[in-house]
């Protein structure tokens, strides 16, 4: 996909409030909440839709389309083709992330390419990750799902230190994102530095807080109505970046926008970095092997046909399945993959006022290994894979496996 983005920061002017998968139904136990960190791309999508209407001239009486797209052409009579009308249809925009960002630093989940140490230390009470070596595909071994290779943990280059728990066997991490640097790394199959491993204690603080309801002309509190929302304090300099293209050049940017549950207000401003940093190149396709990691969570589901058998998994394809599953353009076979739990994700339709079907992702981190010459035929720079790439999911990274 061959598209210039305009990239912009989102920092919270006091804390963020964003849903996982978990039902959040009236009344029932709402003890245990989850949350989601970064927030779903359609999150985002939809916020900054909804944003760059409103600085535009929608004045929220009745959908966009009805304001202008239907009266007599002027300025703005082009809202439906550019802004799109509906979760399923967001026109000519096509979105790129989103990703952590500070100051102008983009960080990003780890890949489950990489292997190393978890450590905690008591005294001060902060995690640290030593990457020792990375995943690459074994040989084929007898399964019960037939002759199938799986990860296996090869040691790249000796690491700087050894890790804190040399004694036990190095192992993904789903807690810590990657600096652009250590990202760098990856892609040239080698681990990062430990430096460039930042635990998610060093971005967000969780905060819980109690809601009620209350019985207006009685003042007291509705019984069972009790719920506790999980709400995260950004560090300082901490925010989210998504890239954005197809907005008109001559439209005016919002500052402060409504984002996430409760629409709690946030920064919005212009922002550069090395975007060419998670390009697709084919230099990269020198090595025997290469893996494919997710940025952003992947649907391969589609809508229609997850209830019945034979649909596409949710984690986009098994050792031994067509590589095209992933992308249309990859050829040759998947090798093997390391995938996470999977990541429901949802929403709301605010055109037929319901909720979105919840659908499973495959989470960011997860990876692919596939043959060197399965992208042989892609073209574009920015890869994204699975279905609805256009709200910026399936953003992923092509990296080099050590032989």
């Amino acid at each position: 996909m061959t598209k210039s983005f305009e990239w912009y920061a989102l920092n919270p002017i006091d804390a963020w409030f964003f849903r996982d998968g978990t039902p959040f139904n009236r009344g029932e136990d709402h003890g245990n909440n989850g949350y989601m960190f970064p927030p779903a791309s359609t999150t985002v999508s939809g916020t900054m839709r909804y944003s760059f209407a409103m600085s535009n001239g929608w004045d929220l009486n009745g959908t966009w389309v009805n304001q202008f797209d239907n009266k007599k052409p002027g300025p703005n009579h082009e809202f439906g083709k550019i802004l799109g009308d509906g979760s399923q249809n967001i026109g000519q925009l096509h979105f790129c992330g989103p990703v952590v960002f500070n100051s102008d630093t983009p960080l990003f989940p780890m890949p489950r390419s990489v292997l190393g140490h978890h450590h905690f230390d008591l005294k001060k009470k902060s995690h640290s990750f030593q990457p020792v070596c990375m995943n690459v595909p074994g040989q084929e071994l007898q399964s019960d799902l037939g002759s199938l290779c799986f990860p296996i943990a090869e040691r790249s280059e000796p690491v700087e230190s050894k890790a804190p728990d040399e004694s036990k066997a190095p192992d993904v991490t789903d807690d810590f994102f990657v600096s652009l640097a250590g990202l760098n790394q990856i892609k040239l199959g080698k681990p990062p530095h430990k430096d460039d491993c930042i635990h998610s204690d060093e971005i967000y603080k969780l905060e819980p807080r109690v809601g009620i309801a209350r019985i207006r002309n009685q003042r007291v509190v509705e019984s069972g109505m009790l719920y506790n929302p999980q709400f995260l304090r950004m560090k300082k300099g901490f925010g989210i970046a998504v890239g954005v293209h197809g907005i008109p050049s001559t439209w005016t940017a919002p500052r402060l926008i409504p984002f996430g549950g409760e629409a709690r207000l946030s920064d919005m401003r212009r922002v550069t970095w090395e975007a060419s940093s998670i390009e697709f190149s084919k230099t990269t396709l020198g090595s025997e092997n290469i893996a494919i990691s997710l940025l952003t969570p992947a649907l391969f589901v589609d809508v229609n046909e997850r209830q019945h058998l034979g649909s596409t998994p949710w984690w986009g394809g098994n050792a031994g399945d067509n590589a095209s599953l992933l992308h249309p353009q990859f050829v040759g076979k998947i090798k093997c993959a390391s995938i996470g739990r999977p990541t429901r994700i949802g929403g709301w339709n605010s055109l037929d006022r319901k909720p979105e079907d919840m659908l499973p992702y495959a989470p960011a981190g997860s990876t692919w290994w596939l043959p060197s010459d399965a992208l042989s035929q892609l073209s574009g720079s920015i890869l994204q894979i699975g279905k609805r790439c256009e709200h910026g999911f399936g953003l992923a990274v092509v990296s080099q496996v050590p032989t």
